[in-house]
């Protein structure tokens, strides 16, 4: 997940600057080469965000198993009763 952050930010930075200075209008491309790298952006931003709700998913999964598992053990302590 940090190297996600980290490659989103790399990106942004490159982004911006690239922005501000005209760096890729340098080129003949400058345009076209501007897009690819918000392109890029945007795919890496989805990325990142389809990975945390795969996680958080994951994680709602499991504390209702734990919680399963928990009431299942109450149930047997109280039959012990």
């Amino acid at each position: 997940m940090l190297g996600w952050v980290f490659v989103i930010f790399v990106i942004a930075v490159v982004s911006f600057v690239m922005h501000i200075i005209g760096w890729a209008n340098a080129f003949d491309y400058g345009l076209f080469f501007t897009i690819i790298w918000d392109i890029l952006l945007l795919l890496v931003a989805l990325g990142l965000l389809t990975r945390m709700l795969i996680l958080q998913r994951t994680g709602e999964k499991e504390a209702l198993y734990n919680r399963v598992s928990d009431l299942e053990d109450k149930i047997k302590d109280m039959e012990h009763k």
